[in-house]
């Protein structure tokens, strides 16, 4: 069945984008608790978009490291308490909790770098209402926002996508 589905995406992809590499990502909504619900997003400096915290996966990591790491590295939030625990299944294998959401996005060229897809795992949390540090070298603002304040910022369409999902 996954192939199927896989070749059935692929048909309606060229050639040239079925063939472009494919980097891992990890993107993080993290809603807070309290009335009213906010989700925190930080205006990206190079892209001038309203983003949550994420990034790349190293090579040395699973998505959820990565999604644990780019929460603290982007926003000083650790978001370890608030995940489902990883399950030791036996010595050779571990069961990392699952995504609630996973895109495969086409990142156009930028600044001599080329066209490239990125395949993001898209975690959702649920965390307490509090402050947070957010880099300035890459997000010019960072903040919690309400639906109705996010409808009037620049964001991506799938970010619409996640938000009407779960909030």
């Amino acid at each position: 069945m996954v192939k199927a589905i896989k070749l059935s995406v692929n048909s309606r992809l060229g050639l040239e984008a079925r063939r472009m590499i494919k980097h891992h990502t990890t993107t993080v909504l993290l809603f807070s608790h309290e009335e009213p619900t906010r989700v925190l997003l930080g205006l990206h400096k190079k892209l001038q978009v309203w983003l949550p915290p994420g990034g790349h996966c190293k090579e040395t990591e699973n998505p959820l490291e990565t999604a644990i790491r780019e929460t603290l590295e982007e926003c000083g939030i650790n978001i370890s308490p608030y995940l489902p625990k990883v399950q030791r299944i036996d010595e050779y294998a571990d069961r990392i909790p699952n995504q609630q959401y996973f895109f495969e996005e086409l990142i156009p060229e930028y600044e001599g770098k080329p066209a490239h897809k990125h395949l993001d795992y898209v975690y959702v949390v649920y965390i307490p209402y509090q402050q947070f540090q957010y880099p300035k070298g890459e997000y010019e603002d960072m903040r919690w926002l309400t639906k109705e304040e996010i409808k009037h910022l620049p964001h991506y369409k799938n970010l619409d996508y996640e938000l009407d999902q779960n909030w």
